[in-house]
């Protein structure tokens, strides 16, 4: 039997056989999820088309579970070539695989290119994490080096673990951003980072915000303001020196916590 004639042999790309086709595929969908680029829930579907006109075809359901591989299924239709397509929102006219969403967004809050503004930041938000550490806001396995990057503006998942409640986390960033000292990003609503950067619902419902965490909630926004003095140990003066306990800090600030209009 000539090669043309062989049905499992499709022609084209290189005379892939279809089990070699779908091999590849299968690698793949392991590299988009080790990368995370494909949510749960997402649909792919990948159609071949040999010269001939024979046609394979197989779609992946990607749900709470890694799909374990592509099975061909083949049917008469149309010609052309390799191609995947998606049910994506957002879908275009442009081929090959695409995700839903990529790596997350972060908060733009580090400003690059000067150097002394950049150092009171960071200190800024290393006493936000040690903060929310001690309020139970974060896993304790939630790395300085993780956390240090919510901050950066870059796109990337940060592996921080929420643990209090989504109505917090909903409204912390909704004050956060609106903050002047964090800049405006598109598509960079509280909303999106609740569900996309922490995995939570949003609910942004005040009636369920106690009265400690609007006070926290304040807290953390007037200690990343770098234009706010932190509260210094006695005798003592220096970066390293600033006292970061929470009592200090309430200290320091009791004037402007008392005012939580707008939260």
């Amino acid at each position: 039997m000539c090669k043309d004639e062989d049905p499992d042999n499709l022609g084209g790309l290189g005379g892939m056989l279809p089990a070699e086709v779908l091999k590849m595929l299968n690698e793949l969908l392991e590299q988009l999820h080790q990368a995370d680029y494909i949510n749960h829930g997402s649909k792919l579907e990948f159609v071949y088309v040999a010269s001939g006109g024979q046609h394979v075809e197989t779609q992946v359901n990607i749900g709470a579970h890694r799909n374990t591989g592509l099975t061909p299924n083949p049917s008469p239709k149309g010609e052309g070539n390799f191609k995947s397509e998606g049910n994506f929102k957002g879908r275009g006219k442009n081929t090959g695989i695409r995700k839903t969403v990529g790596s997350p967004k972060t908060l733009k809050y580090y400003t690059h290119g000067n150097n002394g503004k950049l150092m009171k930041q960071r200190e800024r938000v290393d006493i936000v994490f040690r903060l929310w550490n001690e309020w139970g806001w974060i896993d304790d396995k939630t790395t300085a080096e993780d956390f240090d990057a919510f901050f950066e503006g870059k796109l990337r998942h940060c592996n921080i673990t929420w643990k209090a409640n989504s109505t917090i986390l909903t409204i912390l960033l909704q004050e956060l951003i609106k903050q002047p000292y964090i800049e405006k990003q598109t598509g960079c609503a509280a909303k999106s980072l609740v569900e996309q950067q922490f995995g939570k619902t949003a609910n942004s419902s005040r009636k369920r915000l106690d009265k400690d965490s609007e006070v926290k909630i304040r807290l953390t926004l007037l200690v990343l303001d770098t234009k706010n003095p932190l509260p210094e140990r006695h005798g003592r003066t220096g970066n390293e020196d600033v006292n970061i306990q929470e009592a200090a800090l309430r200290e320091v600030f009791a004037g402007q916590l008392c005012s939580t209009k707008g939260i």
